[in-house]
């Protein structure tokens, strides 16, 4: 009896690198995914609110998917078809919302006089002096008579900073806050 000598090699097997969702933005009138590239990935699964889309590189273009409501979530992860290596888990969920930004406000303080120009868009804004806010619909102000100001210049310091952002309603995300402005009660 003759015995035949067996060998067992023994295959790691790698699982891919999660990639993560990076951004998603406009160009043109285009929107896209861009996430990280893998090492020995094929292709990726994207997941928009449940619906599987497969991409080979990033950016994906998503305008088609990404237009018709407001909140996504999106999730990714690599596959391969590669031997020794498996697809890797998804993502954690990118979060991304369709409503366009109100612009900034951009301040003008003229001695107590301060103004901006009213944002296309927005209902009401956030009026923050010294990060002590308040809401108001007015776009502008005399300082030393107005009361919204009143209470917070009761405050003894000299130097105020201001900024403001546009709210809206469901329509439009809030501005960022303008660039400040300081209001010095010392200069007369």
């Amino acid at each position: 009896m003759f015995l035949v000598p067996f060998v067992s090699a023994c295959t790691k097997i790698t699982t891919l690198l999660t990639p993560n969702i990076l951004e998603v933005y406009q160009s043109t009138d285009e929107l896209y995914i861009e996430f990280e590239e893998v090492d020995n990935a094929n292709s990726y699964e994207i997941v928009i609110n449940g619906l599987s889309f497969t991409a080979i590189s990033s950016p994906f273009l998503a305008t088609d998917y990404l237009s018709d409501e407001i909140m996504f979530e999106i999730t990714i992860k690599a596959k391969t078809i590669k031997e020794n290596f498996v697809n890797s888990s998804y993502s954690t969920i990118f979060y991304y919302n369709n409503k366009p930004t109100l612009s900034a406000p951009v301040l003008n303080l003229d001695f107590n006089d301060l103004s901006w120009q009213a944002i296309s868009g927005a209902t009401l804004y956030t009026v923050s002096v010294n990060d002590i806010t308040f809401i108001t619909n007015k776009t502008e102000f005399d300082i030393m008579e107005d009361e919204e100001f009143a209470q917070i210049l009761q405050i003894e310091v000299y130097l105020y900073t201001i900024k403001v952002k546009a709210n809206s309603n469901a329509e439009y995300n809030a501005s960022d806050y303008s660039v400040e402005v300081v209001y010095d009660t010392l200069i007369d």
